[in-house]
């Protein structure tokens, strides 16, 4: 089989394992903690996937540009990825912010919530500003790894997150209860595991990359590549899931 077979089925079980995990766990979600609670969880869960997309394109910005120095330097490619991580420490911050405004208003005047379960989702807006850094930091360590056509490691690592992203909330709902802040808390925490994995590998592709390995002439290179395609894939996705809001608006948590 050709590499680009071999890659485009790696993509595809990145893409449809976690998928499945999400539909085969939607009922012992609800027996746990029930429809409003999981109706709640969906939203920031939401939330949060679009965040990922505020990393203004620098994941696909550094895929194209280390694939492009396939053959160049060793130290161009380090500086491309230690340029977009630098980047994102200013893009995470402002994130962060946007989050935490954006939830608040969601969870305090979006939804229409019984006022104890405002109380548990408002108790959870921290930890969805906290996540934003988390998420847009995967799509440039991913992105990273797969200009160096790493998609074996970077769907493995893809589909192990996802694993316990959904997993470990549903067992600490068996354990401690259905209350929204630990559940999010893990769920955060299975983002956080994939950004280490990546970081590891990240770290041995790229010779030891840190955040001082930036170059500013990258960092308007990669923002100009990525920023229309971002623009398209916000609207697409706002487009797309704009009747889930509306449903949480009129209606209440729902699934």
């Amino acid at each position: 089989m050709s590499a680009i077979g071999r890659n485009t089925i790696y993509n595809l079980a990145g893409f449809a394992i976690p998928l499945a995990l999400f539909v085969v766990t939607i009922p012992a979600y609800i027996h746990l903690i029930g429809a409003a609670r999981f109706g709640v969880l969906s939203i920031v869960w939401l939330v949060l996937g679009l965040f990922g997309m505020l990393d203004l394109g620098l994941g696909r910005a550094v895929t194209q540009k280390i694939a492009s120095l396939r053959e160049g330097s060793a130290v161009d490619r380090r500086a491309a990825l230690g340029t977009a991580l630098a980047s994102n420490i200013i893009i995470g911050g402002a994130g962060m912010v946007l989050m935490a405004g954006l939830a608040w208003f969601i969870f305090a005047h979006g939804m229409k919530l019984d006022p104890w379960l405002r109380d548990e989702a408002m108790a959870v807006v921290p930890l969805m500003a906290i996540g934003v850094p988390v998420v847009t930091t995967i799509g440039i360590l991913g992105g990273a790894l797969q200009g160096r056509e790493q998609f074996l490691t970077v769907n493995r690592i893809t589909i192990t997150s996802a694993a316990l992203f959904q997993l470990l909330p549903l067992g600490v709902a068996l354990l401690f209860g259905p209350t929204l802040w630990p559940l999010v808390f893990v769920s955060i925490g299975a983002r956080l595991s994939a950004v280490w994995m990546l970081w590891r590998k990240c770290r041995r592709e790229f010779d030891g990359v840190t955040l001082s390995h930036w170059r500013r002439e990258d960092m308007g290179t990669m923002l100009r590549y990525g920023g229309w395609g971002t623009v398209a894939a916000l609207v697409s996705m706002v487009v797309q899931y704009t009747d889930r809001f509306l449903i949480g608006a009129f209606v209440g948590p729902v699934c």
